[in-house]
């Protein structure tokens, strides 16, 4: 709003103008997400986890790429027997997470264990367990290549609940895996590219 003649331009003589109103956790609650990351969580951030929006056992393809994490591509259960032969398919347990200060939401594909009693399988055990904690309190992650896992540290500050997207799980989906990134063919792309096909 801009400012006229008749409204009093106060400085500093009133400090109570520089507050933040009551409602603005609401105000938060209204930002739409053209696009949700996925990824896991950052070492720095603190992080929670929605307990109910989340999808288990999810078939996802990995694809190595010159730089950078490996792309992820998100697989039709029915087509997995058909892709014995290649490399990069791993299970994955999706979870909805918001991040402070700004609640920014994330989803967080967690690489599920494939052997109970391997090594290897302490890093999705460590993550599992994670987000269980997360679901009521403030955490942090970080690797640990000492102890082959995830350790994480719980927030003593009162930060409140963190305030979610409104969107069904479908959208968040679609803003964060993407359409172009589900494999429902074995005719797709990225399989003939993968065979030596194309």
């Amino acid at each position: 709003m801009a400012l006229n003649d008749e409204t009093p331009r106060l400085g500093f003589d009133d400090l109570e103008q520089f507050r933040i109103p009551q409602d603005f956790q609401t105000a938060q609650a209204l930002v739409d997400y053209a696009v949700i990351p996925l990824r896991k969580p950052r070492p720095q951030h603190w992080f929670r986890v929605h307990p109910d929006i989340k999808l288990e056992s999810i078939p996802f393809l990995e694809v190595e790429r010159e730089n950078g994490a490996p792309e992820l591509f998100i697989v039709r259960g029915d087509l997995i027997q058909s892709l014995a032969d290649l490399s990069g398919i791993t299970c994955r347990a999706l979870r909805l997470c918001v991040c402070r200060p700004s609640n920014t939401p994330f989803v967080w594909p967690i690489k599920l264990p494939t052997d109970a009693g391997s090594k290897l399988g302490d890093w999705g055990r460590s993550a599992l367990a994670i987000a269980k904690t997360a679901e009521t309190q403030w955490v942090r992650m970080k690797s640990d290549t000492h102890l082959g896992a995830y350790k994480w540290f719980t927030s003593k500050a009162d930060w409140g609940n963190p305030v979610w997207p409104q969107l069904e799980l479908n959208e968040i989906l679609k803003r964060s895996i993407g359409e172009n990134h589900i494999i429902d063919s074995l005719d797709h792309t990225v399989l003939r590219q993968l065979r030596g096909l194309e």
